[in-house]
């Protein structure tokens, strides 16, 4: 009896240890696919190229390397919710904030942000996950917001370019008719030529307002051939140097390259210098400077002038805007619809006080 008491006990051992061992191989097996499941989740949430905030509980955070990289972060990650707002601009604190707070409620927000200065846009997505936190997703919108509104500024600047050329069809036809009568009275006698002068000189102020309008309206057709900037600079120079000696403002011309040549339509090329070289003489005061610097790559039109704020710079190629007290505000409108068509860009730096500085990238040769 006790040597089978013995033996079912040594049995009963047995099978613990047997069912232990079998116990371990599970927990080890578990632990294994857990450390797998770690391991996947670390390297999804590593190679996003969304970027991700894992909020645990209400305050411990952790973001994922794209997301880091767009709140542009230096210095190691943050862990804490605090610790992230801390250095964030208030604009991102805002978006951020709103979206933690409905995801912590339990329902989903969708926000965007915008930098302000350098036009770069984000999406915010928030969801609640339970028991656990909240998912904040962010991604770069910049190029959608752009393309989005590129589309609406072009299909802006064709109802306004179809308008402006109605409305100066509309004026141009009595514009002829005042004019001719107004040189017939010109030679009626002298005390009438006083008058009809001052009659033809607003009539064609006037057709000239005209021909900008439909200028602007009008589909651009280049006649693109090798253009030599060098000389179509000192052109542009030598005819309006009389203007700028009369403001009492220093016009100069530099080239880095001897004769940079580029493919464009010489006639619009011209048009656009000499709109900039105009611009900048005009905000120009006695003993200020105007320089036109020539490269490879197309020209810049500097001025140490008055400058401009922000607001005005991002509102100067918009039609009919404009900052002189008799402009039509159709120049710079029809500066950009000549580059644009060449497929180059137009870049304006200006600061209050200090000038302006308008950089034409054309087609090199």
């Amino acid at each position: 009896r006790n040597a089978l008491r013995k033996a079912r006990a040594v049995a009963q051992h047995l099978a613990l240890a047997v069912n232990n061992a079998a116990l371990v191989d599970r927990i080890s097996a578990a632990l294994a696919d857990a450390e797998s499941l770690r391991a996947s989740r670390d390297i999804l949430f590593e190679s996003l190229e969304a970027g991700l905030i894992a909020l645990e509980g209400t305050e411990k955070v952790e973001l994922n390397p794209a997301v880091l990289s767009m709140l542009r972060w230096t210095g190691p990650a943050p862990a804490t919710w605090r610790g992230l707002l801390r250095k964030l601009p208030l604009y991102w604190k805002h978006a951020l904030t709103l979206a933690r707070r409905a995801a912590l409620q339990g329902t989903s927000a969708r926000t965007t942000v915008h930098d302000g200065q350098e036009s770069r846009y984000w999406s915010l997505t928030a969801s609640a996950v339970p028991n656990r936190g909240a998912v904040i997703v962010v991604h770069d919108t910049t190029e959608i917001e752009l393309e989005r509104q590129d589309s609406e500024r072009t299909k802006r600047m064709a109802e306004i370019g179809q308008m402006a050329a109605a409305i100066a069809h509309e004026i141009r036809n009595p514009l002829t008719s005042i004019l001719a009568s107004a040189q017939v009275i010109r030679d009626v006698s002298e005390a009438s030529a006083e008058f009809a002068s001052v009659i033809e000189t607003e009539v064609r102020k006037l057709d000239r307002l005209c021909g900008d309008f439909l200028e602007f309206s009008k589909s651009l057709r280049l006649e693109v051939s090798r253009v030599d900037l060098l000389k179509l600079a000192h052109q542009v120079i030598q005819s309006e140097l009389p203007r700028s000696v009369e403001a009492g403002v220093k016009l100069a011309l530099i080239s880095e390259a001897r004769s940079p040549k580029i493919l464009a339509d010489p006639l619009r090329v011209e048009q656009v210098l000499r709109n900039l070289v105009l611009n900048a003489i005009d905000a120009c005061q006695p003993g200020d400077s105007v320089e036109v610097e020539l490269a490879e790559w197309g020209f810049e039109v500097r001025d140490t002038g008055a400058g401009m704020s922000p607001e005005t710079v991002g509102k100067l190629f918009m039609p009919f805007f404009t900052t002189k007290a008799k402009g039509t505000g159709l120049g710079l409108s029809n500066v950009r619809k000549i580059v644009d068509a060449h497929g180059g860009t137009v870049e304006v730096e200006s600061e209050l006080g200090k000038g302006s500085t308008f950089r034409v990238r054309l087609k090199k040769d």
